[in-house]
């Protein structure tokens, strides 16, 4: 169980992380050095906020017999913490 929860918590920062820097970069934000470690911080604060509703989502469609739905959620819904956590770093929105 151990094992499918690390690797479900890297995948939710990888999926989110790339978000992420991909709408910066098709904003025509760069992250610095500095940047890195404090939007780091930052998108985990948020994941932390986000990933119990994603993981519902997923598991209402999975009872649905909806796999493939499931996934797709799951991975919309930390798409969008990414670039959630991204315009809170650029100061494009705000974390109300």
């Amino acid at each position: 169980m151990q094992t499918t929860e690390s690797s479900l918590a890297k995948a939710a920062v990888e999926i989110s992380a790339q978000a992420a820097a991909l709408w910066a970069r098709q904003n025509d934000y760069y992250f610095s050095d500095e940047d890195v470690r404090a939007f780091g911080n930052l998108l985990r604060s948020r994941l932390k906020i986000g990933i119990d509703e994603a993981l519902a989502d997923a598991r209402n469609a999975m009872a649905c017999g909806m796999v493939d739905a499931a996934e797709m959620t799951f991975r919309a819904s930390l798409v969008l913490i990414g670039i959630e956590a991204a315009k809170i770093h650029f100061g494009v929105a705000s974390a109300a």
